[in-house]
């Protein structure tokens, strides 16, 4: 029961510990710069994006009526003539004709 204790090694073994400590937490606080140092990089850049945006949603109702005045006869709606679709379907129906007529034969 009486075991003598070794107490330079266990000295030493805290040493060790405490110094492996002492790296783990410096890692940990220059990985916590770089973050912070990211994410207020990030935060500049966002925000430039934001006024960007806010710059082009006060000037796209301009430039709408800019091309509307640019373009007067785009501003109605489009309408699909019924000439063009017939010739569509007819075009379609020949094509579809000659494509059996040519693997009947």
């Amino acid at each position: 029961m009486n075991e003598q204790i070794n107490w330079e090694e266990i000295m030493k073994a805290t040493e060790r510990s405490a110094s492996a400590a002492s790296r783990n937490s410096e890692n940990a606080v220059g990985g916590m710069v770089k973050l912070l140092d990211r994410i207020d990089r990030h935060s500049s850049r966002l925000e430039a994006i934001r006024s960007e945006l806010q710059n082009l949603n006060t000037l796209q109702p301009q430039c709408v009526q800019a091309s509307k005045e640019a373009f007067p006869g785009a501003q109605g709606s489009i309408r699909l003539s019924w000439w063009m679709l017939a010739l569509g379907l007819f075009a379609s129906f020949v094509g579809g004709a000659a494509f059996v007529g040519y693997f009947v034969n």
